[in-house]
């Protein structure tokens, strides 16, 4: 198969891992499929892409309307490190299977240590960073493992995974990310108050 000849993809250590994925279907027969996650793709269909608001800018204090998804007739740009196409729905199903340790609704799905290093601080000679394997870090124990990981979206999304509090969050937001920082940080600070840590954790 001539991956170059069907897909668009960037360069650097994304074209390899996306390469290798679409080579051997990695992502939809490690996670998507098992957990039934049918509206996650790399590639989303005409019809799904028509359910995308419509993104803004601000610039020079006035709104500009971007591009509409689905004005995208040859819509095939792939990204690994980023571009998946999903909903709240998926997105809750893997934050669950993610803080029970790779398991969801009894089956395993991905390995409990799999999910350590995700939770492990993966630069030490760079201390300062809070990169684990694929998340940022807060909240890290003794252990050296994170009860916080999360990470966002360049179009403003927010999704967290937080072990104290027993908590799976996901915001979807359809701007610059810039541009609704101070709107996300008072969300979650919403939630924090509705869901506060449980004594004891």
């Amino acid at each position: 198969m001539d991956l170059f000849r069907h897909w668009i993809l960037r360069v650097g250590s994304c074209r390899g891992s996306r390469s290798w994925s679409v080579a051997r279907g990695d992502c939809a027969g490690c996670f998507v499929s098992p957990l039934g996650l049918n509206n996650t793709t790399f590639l989303p269909s005409i019809e799904a892409r028509k359910t995308v608001p419509t993104g803004y800018l601000r610039q020079k204090g006035k709104l500009q309307r971007q591009r509409s998804m689905a004005e995208i007739e040859d819509f095939r740009f792939i990204l690994s490190g980023g571009s998946l196409f999903t909903t709240l729905d998926d997105l809750a199903v893997f934050g669950q299977m993610h803080l029970n340790d790779g398991v969801f609704d009894g089956k395993r799905i991905l390995a409990r240590a799999s999910i350590s290093e995700m939770r492990r601080l993966q630069s030490p000679d760079r201390p300062r960073r809070t990169y684990g394997l694929g998340w940022f870090r807060d909240d890290v124990l003794e252990s050296g493992l994170a009860d916080l990981v999360f990470h966002g979206g360049a179009w403003g999304a927010h999704f967290r995974i937080d072990r104290r509090r027993g908590l799976v969050c996901a915001f979807l937001v359809y701007q610059n990310g810039v541009q609704v920082q101070d709107l996300k940080d008072r969300l979650i600070q919403q939630v924090y108050e509705m869901f506060p840590v449980p004594k004891g954790r």
